[in-house]
């Protein structure tokens, strides 16, 4: 069978590299913060940050272009509730 050379590998898109980098630079910053710092906001940082990767490459894993769309029209919605949360 001839591979699909449409297919981009999730590690060579750059939005899923560029959400990893976040995740790297979080965790150092983490790694810095007071116990208090990251029992008050540190840890709900980190799963924030950490759910940007884990989401894109959800909605990418998905085959069909109608899942696919329900996928990360779930994870906008989710995002603008919690930033509307956060004002």
């Amino acid at each position: 069978m001839e591979p699909n050379r449409n297919f981009i590998p999730l590690p060579d898109l750059e939005v899923y590299r560029l959400a990893r980098k976040l995740s790297a630079m979080a965790w150092e910053i983490y790694q810095r913060l007071t116990y208090q710092q990251r029992k008050v906001w540190g840890d709900q940082m980190l799963q924030a940050i950490d759910s940007v990767g884990a989401n894109i490459a959800e909605g990418y894993a998905r085959y069909h272009y109608l899942e696919k769309n329900q996928v990360l029209l779930h994870i906008q919605s989710f995002f603008v509730r919690r930033s509307r949360a956060l004002d």
